[in-house]
């Protein structure tokens, strides 16, 4: 039998089509084949790919500061403080910063940050008392104490991808990097003692007597404690970092003017509190 040319042809090319090797995909293809297999749905990975751990960040605190007590006389004139509780400054209070924790992320992805806010001051209230001649006796003209200044602790979010739940997305996930969240705890403000001033005119008399003007004791001042989130997979750990602690410093005693007495364990500076920053501790890879 005769083939003609045309023919012969057209057999060629069909046993070329059916002898050609098939296309082998990468192994990204085959990775998001298998991820895609086993998803509810083609975009469902999407959906988990996005769904970061929430950032959380507390507010400021307010200052808690005791009143102050000034006495104001003429430079001719005479200021007496007589009998404990009088022109005594008012106690600091306590002011707090709320803690802050990041969201722990859901799928593989990062944990969120937190910051906790700054805490206000919680100085006891100081005295001040000028003219020309002064006088404080039995216990009065007293600085008030410090109170307690403290920020909230932060603690990072924990990265996403549990390998239990996520077996089946084999070394890719593994690979992946998902970060433990940051923290960061605030500043804690001052919580000092109140200081008490006496000023005389130059040719007056300041006279302290019966444990009078001492100065206020200092009071607590502590940043909160920071906390990374754990990294997973090949993600590091969130760094952590603890705000500082302000000063918790006594309260101090200031006589001025042409002559000064202090008897019967007046003009005492207080003595000084605690200040103490938290503990900072990053997160584990």
């Amino acid at each position: 039998m005769r083939i003609s040319f045309f023919a012969f042809t057209i057999l060629a090319i069909a046993i070329s089509d059916v002898s050609a090797y098939p296309a082998v995909p990468s192994l990204g293809e085959l990775q998001l084949i298998e991820l895609r297999k086993n998803s509810l749905d083609g975009d469902h990975i999407l959906t988990r790919a996005i769904r970061y751990g929430g950032s959380a960040h507390s507010g400021n605190s307010g200052d808690a500061n005791g009143g102050a007590v000034t006495n104001s006389g003429s430079r001719t004139g005479t200021v007496s403080n007589d009998g404990a509780g009088t022109s005594t400054g008012g106690l600091g209070g306590t002011t707090r910063s709320g803690s802050a924790t990041g969201g722990t992320g859901s799928g593989n992805v990062s944990g969120g940050s937190a910051t906790s806010g700054n805490a206000g001051s919680a100085n006891g209230g100081s005295v001040t008392n000028s003219g020309g001649t002064i006088t404080n006796t039995d216990g009065a003209n007293v600085g008030g104490n410090g109170g307690t200044s403290t920020s909230g602790s932060a603690t990072g979010g924990d990265a996403g991808g549990d390998a239990g739940k996520r077996a089946f997305e084999g070394e890719l996930v593994n690979r992946a990097s998902r970060y433990g969240g940051d923290a960061s705890s605030g500043d804690a403000d001052d919580a000092r003692g109140g200081r008490v001033v006496n000023t005389g005119s130059g040719s007056g008399t300041v006279t302290n007597s019966g444990a009078s003007s001492l100065g206020g004791t200092g009071g607590t001042s502590t940043s909160g404690s920071a906390q990374g989130g754990s990294g997973s997979g090949e993600g590091s750990g969130g760094s952590a970092s603890s705000g500082n602690a302000g000063s918790a410093s006594g309260g101090s005693v200031t006589n001025s003017g042409g002559s000064i007495s202090n008897t019967q364990g007046s003009s005492v500076g207080g003595n000084g509190g605690t200040s103490r920053s938290g503990n900072a501790v990053g997160g584990d890879a």
